[in-house]
This record gives structure tokens, sequence and C-alpha cells, in this order.
């Protein structure tokens, strides 16, 4: 109980927590890590991890900045397509 409220409360994110139990379709996060706006970004992933039913790919980046999917492109696109064509 301890974990999953340190990931949420040192966030700057909404609590989606709720939701993430009813997901019925592989999920995949992707984040950086060690990030710069997240707290512990791994954590973070650690309970979406034990939350979200089913299939539960992490896709670590590791980069600092929080706009990841923009200046790498190119390997987030190639990262989003290796989980679509395998789920």
């Amino acid at each position: 109980r301890r974990q999953r409220q340190m990931c949420i409360r040192d966030s700057c994110q909404p609590d989606y927590r709720p939701a993430l139990t009813k997901f019925t379709v592989p999920t995949a996060y992707f984040y950086a890590d060690p990030g710069s706006i997240l707290p512990r970004p791994s954590e973070i992933a650690d309970c979406y991890e034990k939350l979200v039913p089913g299939k539960f790919l992490r896709v670590p980046f590791d980069v600092i900045t929080h706009n990841f999917p923009e200046e790498y492109n190119e390997l987030f696109i190639e990262k989003v397509k290796e989980f679509v064509e395998k789920n």
C-alpha cells in the first residue's frame, strides 16, 4: 500500500489507478527512466503493472527528457510497432 501511495502522491499525474484494472487489451507503458518530471518512474511502472490485468509490457527509455517520443522519434515508433505486431 505504501508503494502505491508513494507512486501517485509524488507524481504530478491524476490518479487513474481504478481505470487500469478495467483494461481488456495488452498494454504497453512507455516511459523515460530516469525521466525529468515523474519521480521514480520505474516504481510507477511497478504500480501500473500490478493493476493492469493481462499482458503488460514496460518499455523504459534510458533518457532524461520527458519529450522522448519526439526527440527519439524513430526509436519510439520502432518500439510501438514491435508491441503492436506482437499483440
